[in-house]
């Protein structure tokens, strides 16, 4: 009898839900009960309510593509973005591409950039993403930043563009690539340090550390060579980059370190005096 007076109650709860879902247009959900524990160790019985009817029509298989859909329309976003027909930025984007371009990832700055996100956005201290790669000496990143119009000349909140990162840090092959890429040259002298000053610098150390090989040190000194010649054209400095270009196919000729070092010395030397021509004061 007490099985079927609940039975019953049940019943009218259930009638009665009904009518009140049907009067407020509210439709109360269905549940099935997938697991019950009644001897559970933490006191508790647990229960397990799975909602039923709640799926799309096709199933959980209709979520599938969700993603790619969401990719089209972010690119679809950033192409309007870029366009001026919109002014949303994709804040996220740009953020995963500062962090991409910091550990080196050349997938992840390739993809960002073919989906639409900005080359020169800039973080709270108004570093851009070439500021990231060029401080550490990411070669392929910055390429594919100045490619992409990266803005060689953009300051961070201290006023250092990215070549003045490359050239503290003696990245010499990216003070090259920025040099090409139409840095302001006037920029450069903001705390003494231009392109010749590196040179100099780079060309000491190489002179006293023996532990490099005839490879590496021609490798070293041929990048100097260009990245010197580069700024002296810039300049308006023809005759001497001319008298550099002298000394770089003599470096080709050399087969010794011994050779290599006489080089350097007369490059140690032509970087001096033109610091002198170009820079009295520093």
């Amino acid at each position: 009898m007490e099985t079927d007076s609940s039975e019953s109650d049940s019943d009218d709860v259930s009638d009665q839900a009904q009518l009140h879902s049907q009067a407020s247009g509210f439709q109360v959900p269905q549940f099935e009960i997938s697991g019950w524990n009644p001897r559970a160790n933490v006191g508790i019985h647990l229960l397990s309510l799975v909602p039923m009817g709640n799926f799309p029509a096709g199933g959980t298989e209709s979520l599938v593509g969700k993603s790619s859909r969401s990719r089209t329309k972010r690119k679809q976003r950033m192409k309007a973005y870029k366009t001026g027909r919109t002014s949303c930025r994709n804040v996220v984007d740009e953020r995963r591409l500062r962090l991409a371009c910091s550990n080196n990832d050349c997938i992840a700055v390739v993809e960002l950039l073919e989906g639409g996100a900005d080359p020169s956005c800039a973080d709270e201290k108004n570093r851009t993403p070439l500021h990231l790669s060029a401080s550490q000496g990411y070669e392929t990143i910055v390429k594919l930043l100045l490619d992409k119009g990266a803005d060689p000349n953009r300051k961070d909140f201290i006023g250092n563009t990215p070549l003045h990162l490359a050239a503290c840090t003696c990245q010499v092959p990216i003070v090259t690539l920025l040099l090409k890429a139409g840095t302001n040259l006037s920029s450069v002298d903001q705390y003494g340090r231009t392109p010749l000053t590196l040179a100099k610098s780079r060309l000491s150390f190489l002179a006293e550390n023996k532990s490099f090989t005839n490879d590496k040190m021609k490798t070293e000194v041929v990048q100097i060579s260009d990245m010197m010649g580069t700024y002296l054209r810039l300049t308006g400095s023809e005759a001497e980059a001319d008298q550099l270009e002298e000394l770089c196919t003599r470096l080709s000729s050399t087969s010794t370190r011994e050779q290599v070092d006489e080089v350097g010395s007369l490059l140690a030397e032509f970087t001096c005096m033109s610091i002198e021509k170009k820079n009295p004061n520093s």
